[in-house]
């Protein structure tokens, strides 16, 4: 059955990316997704890396992102999990 929000629903949109950013790579599948983008602001740059494993009521991942800014470069990593608890 085939319901708003499932993976081959052409609206489906997992990430949302902001003004300045650029979707560069992803790939979406029943398995998960991963993807790279990169964002400008006032002089700076982040190369971010990113992905989620869907695993049934469960999700985890990480998102890895690299900034080149006038403070000097910056590595921060992000632990993703989460599991569904209801019906929205």
């Amino acid at each position: 059955m085939h319901r708003p929000g499932d993976l081959d629903d052409a609206d489906f949109q997992f990430l949302d990316v902001e003004e300045g950013c650029e979707l560069l790579e992803h790939n979406v599948s029943a398995e998960g997704i991963d993807y790279r983008m990169v964002c400008h602001a006032e002089g700076g740059e982040a190369n971010i890396d990113g992905h989620m494993a869907f695993l049934g009521e469960r999700v985890e991942g990480g998102v890895n992102i690299h900034t080149q800014s006038p403070m000097g470069e910056m590595t921060m990593q992000t632990v993703i999990e989460g599991e569904r608890i209801d019906d929205c």
